[in-house]
């Protein structure tokens, strides 16, 4: 059996180099890949939960896809690409007497990367189906709105920290109350992939309540007006109403019976009379 040349059995060193996420999830690790030459793991893709980039238990259903771009001082610089929930978390959130809404479509972003989102929304009980249709219009034309100001990394950014959700599920809700709003997946797309854009037609949540708050307190530091002088108008004097005679008949009776009865005056006693003494006997006294 003829040797090897010397040449062919020469071996390389390979390195580990270490990998992390961009600036928006702090730089926290992703792993280690081992390569010879650090600029072959360029276009490299890698897999990672959530719950170890952010820290946070609540989003261990949730995995990410990362694309090494760079390697500089043997250390890779990603950049997200996709965002996937797990089939058995969606099956979690759907119940029985509930409607599941889905929807697919594609977005463009302020940095002009085009996005397929696919939302996830869960009503609190059954409703009709043109209630289900305008639900779903909606938060398209809401999402597509929010998007078109937003670059991709701080739409990932809002979607991690649930803003976006919060806000649609506050705006949907006026049509039927929403129980569940979350973001089933997204990804960048190109090419072929890329149908299906939808357009812009209203400008996002923020920013129309930014509007109305400048409005309303414009209109609060506006100086009154003065209000012309009011004359005022006299009353008529109202006419005394005379009182009826059967009123003051029964006033009259009443006033009688309350009066107490008036003093007796002192009766003065007669003096007796003098007898009379009969005229004979004046004549004979006489005599």
């Amino acid at each position: 059996m003829a040797k090897r040349d010397a040449s062919q059995l020469k071996w390389k060193k390979k390195k580990w180099i270490e990998i992390s996420a961009p600036g928006i999830f702090s730089g926290a690790s992703l792993g280690q890949a081992l390569a010879e030459d650090p600029k072959s793991l360029i276009g490299r893709v890698i897999q990672a939960n959530m719950m170890n980039v952010v820290r946070n238990p609540k989003m261990q259903s949730i995995t990410m896809r990362f694309r090494i771009t760079d390697v500089k001082d043997n250390h890779g610089v990603t950049e997200p690409i996709s965002y996937v929930m797990s089939p058995a978390a969606v099956k979690r959130l759907v119940r029985s007497r509930r409607d599941r809404i889905d929807d697919s479509f594609v977005i463009v972003t302020k940095d002009g990367k085009k996005v397929r989102i696919k939302p996830l929304l869960v009503t609190h009980f059954n409703n009709a189906a043109s209630k289900l249709t305008g639900i779903r219009l909606r938060a398209r034309e809401m999402l597509s709105a929010i998007c078109a100001e937003k670059t991709f990394e701080e739409f990932i950014s809002n979607v991690v920290n649930f803003s976006i959700q919060k806000t649609i599920k506050k705006a949907v809700s006026t049509i039927v109350p929403i129980r569940i709003v979350e973001m089933r997946s997204f990804e960048l797309v190109d090419g072929k992939k890329a149908k299906n854009i939808v357009e812009v037609k209203e400008k996002p949540v923020e920013e129309a309540s930014e509007e109305s708050d400048e409005e309303s307190t414009e209109e609060v530091t506006e100086e009154p007006k003065e209000d012309a002088p009011v004359e005022e108008v006299a009353k008529p004097e109202e006419k005394a109403e005379e009182p009826k005679a059967e009123e003051v008949a029964s006033e009259e009776v009443s006033e009688e019976k309350v009066e107490e009865p008036a003093e007796e005056a002192p009766v003065e006693e007669a003096a007796p009379a003098e007898e009379e003494v009969p005229a004979e006997d004046s004549v004979e006294k006489k005599e």
